[in-house]
């Protein structure tokens, strides 16, 4: 059991790993800070984090529930729910989950929103969600923007 005033050194420690891309230290690192701060949300958060970095989503997204459950309307909590969402393809559920609350967290929640309803065919709705998404927003998502656009490129309306 590490000593709550360690937890602090661990913490730091492992934001400096995340920071500079080091993910595997930075897991170890908040995994520590957290047997000595078990009720630290931002080490949670830092853990998830670091967890989605290397790609350990089940992980993750334990520690983003348990966040969710003290603290509903989190909001990078909520942001990375919907990325682990969209990064294992769980569009049902994305779709779902996508209220006014979670889709006023950050603009790119839309992006992954018009991604779940092209996905589940849902191409009216996906391509209404993608057109209000602003020109800033398209250019600070590349990657996303290019995703969305060719998977509504790629699928015809339902006759």
């Amino acid at each position: 059991m590490i000593e709550h005033e360690f937890a602090l050194t661990h913490y730091r420690t492992g934001n400096v790993a995340l920071d500079t891309g080091d993910y595997p230290l930075a897991v170890g690192e908040f995994t520590l800070a957290l047997e000595g701060a078990p009720d630290h949300t931002p080490t949670r958060f830092a853990l998830a984090k670091a967890k989605c970095m290397v790609q350990d989503y089940a992980g993750a997204l334990s520690l983003i529930n348990q966040i969710l459950t003290e603290v509903p309307k989190h909001p990078g909590a909520l942001l990375y729910y919907v990325r682990i969402l969209g990064v294992t393809e769980q569009w049902n559920l994305l779709a779902h989950i996508c209220t006014d609350a979670v889709l006023s967290v950050s603009g790119e929640v839309r992006f992954w929103l018009a991604l779940a309803l092209a996905e589940t065919d849902r191409l009216e709705q996906a391509r209404s969600v993608y057109e209000s998404i602003r020109k800033s927003m398209r250019n600070r998502n590349a990657a996303l923007d290019k995703r969305v656009s060719s998977v509504l490129a790629s699928r015809s309306d339902p006759a």
